[in-house]
């Protein structure tokens, strides 16, 4: 994995606002769903034993006060519509006793035995509701409006010696079954409601605190990044962060066009001045030269005591390096700092890459056109740029002005000489 950049936090308080957050309310949500069609499965179930214990009551009723006609009733007897109406009475009473909104009464054949409505006793009905109870034998709830207001019909079939003998209607309010309802439901949501109030609250200070943490440490991270980054150049930053390891830099070859200077006099200027002094000449001199060597786009490698390496790369690389060369020197004769600079320029193919152990690692090029770069710099009187001739012959001719005769030089470590030419500031450029 690369090298990422750590300039920003990872923003917790979005992830948990978007994401964490709805989840939250979504299973909040699912919870009050399933519980509410959950609690009213089984309260609807409970409703119906109700009723079938409202039936129970109204049948032991009937038998202790007609137990005669009651038998006849359940034994499937033939017994006439009048006396079923002795029966009338008796519905009606417990009817009123039990507080019901509508009772009706019938028996195998659908006949209505008692119904609310006196009109409609010994009348058939045919709906499908009674014809479901009574070929199931299983209670069923159904939903109707009557008069604008919404009621429960709840057939139950009754018993007698494991056979469905009578079916029961009875009728009741549907707020009653909500009242009933909310009441079940309504700790089953509040309470969690209130702990998942008091879990985002205490998450919300949680993931505040840890944001907190997490942008201190993270700009902790940048800074000492940054710092850090000062320390080496654009290049090996590059290479850090465009590297799979952290630890293993890939070496290739490259064309380069390397840039030495380096400060004359130093040695005596240090023996004659205080350290700070010395301090202060190496930071003027070097802020100068790697501000012009960035503003042509060139890669300052490092410094070393009171030299500079930098490399220019690409198109135009060369010139680049010259305008370089020609700026300091030009900058420093304008405005004297007390000490001068030679400055050598070489092209050729290096090697790039990391050098050192696992533990510590410098990124640079190595090669003989780096030594090369760094003789003729040595070479350079004060003021003076040291080039090879033939460098200069693949520039524009308005870099090569000022730039002397051709001259041959034998450098330390190679057998061949080097046809190099010198250039100097001249007042008029100053």
């Amino acid at each position: 994995m690369s090298i990422r950049e750590t300039s920003s936090a990872f923003d917790l308080r979005h992830h948990f606002r978007w994401r964490i957050v709805p989840a939250l309310f979504l299973f909040l949500l699912a919870l009050v769903v399933t519980t509410s069609f959950a609690s009213r499965q089984v309260l609807e179930e409970i409703y119906l034993q109700l009723a079938s214990r409202r039936a129970e009551t109204i049948a032991l009723g009937a038998s202790a006060h007609k137990p005669r006609l009651w038998a006849e009733i359940l034994n499937g007897s033939h017994t006439t519509h009048n006396r079923y109406l002795g029966l009338i009475d008796e519905f009606a009473e417990e009817e009123r006793e039990l507080g019901l909104h509508e009772l009706k009464v019938y028996d195998l054949s659908r006949r209505t035995l008692y119904a609310s409505d006196r009109k409609l006793i010994g009348q058939f009905e045919m709906g499908q509701p009674l014809q479901s109870t009574l070929d199931s034998g299983k209670p069923l709830r159904v939903e109707k409006v009557v008069a604008g207001e919404t009621l429960y019909e709840l057939y139950i079939p009754y018993y007698h010696e494991g056979k469905v003998v009578l079916v029961f209607e009875l009728y009741e309010e549907v707020e009653a079954l909500n009242r009933i309802l909310f009441q079940a439901v309504l700790p089953v949501v509040v309470i969690p409601g209130l702990l998942f109030l008091l879990l985002v609250i205490s998450l919300t200070l949680l993931i505040r605190h840890a944001q907190g943490e997490l942008d201190l440490r993270t700009a902790t991270i940048h800074q000492l990044r940054q710092r850090v980054e000062r320390l080496v150049s654009k290049s090996a930053v590059a290479a850090m962060h465009s590297s799979e390891s952290e630890t293993d830099i890939p070496s290739r070859q490259i064309e380069s066009t390397l840039f030495f200077s380096d400060i004359r006099g130093f040695t005596r200027f240090a023996e004659e001045n205080s350290p700070q002094r010395v301090i202060d000449l190496l930071n003027r001199m070097m802020v100068l030269q790697v501000r012009i060597v960035e503003a042509e786009g060139g890669d300052v490698d490092k410094l070393i005591g009171d030299a500079l390496f930098a490399r220019f790369q690409g198109e135009g690389a060369e010139a680049a390096a010259l305008r370089t060369a020609e700026a300091i020197q030009c900058s420093l004769a304008r405005e004297p700092q007390g000490c001068e600079v030679g400055i050598g320029i070489y092209s050729g193919t290096v090697i790039a890459g990391g050098i050192g152990t696992a533990d510590r690692l410098d990124y640079t090029v190595v090669g003989d056109s780096v030594n090369v770069a760094s003789r003729l710099c040595a070479q350079a009187r004060e003021g003076e740029v040291l080039s090879p001739a033939d460098l200069l012959q693949r520039v524009d001719a308005e870099l090569v002005i000022g730039f002397g005769d051709a001259e041959e030089m034998t450098l330390k470590g190679r057998s061949q000489p080097l046809t190099i030419r010198r250039w100097r500031c001249l007042g008029e450029e100053i």
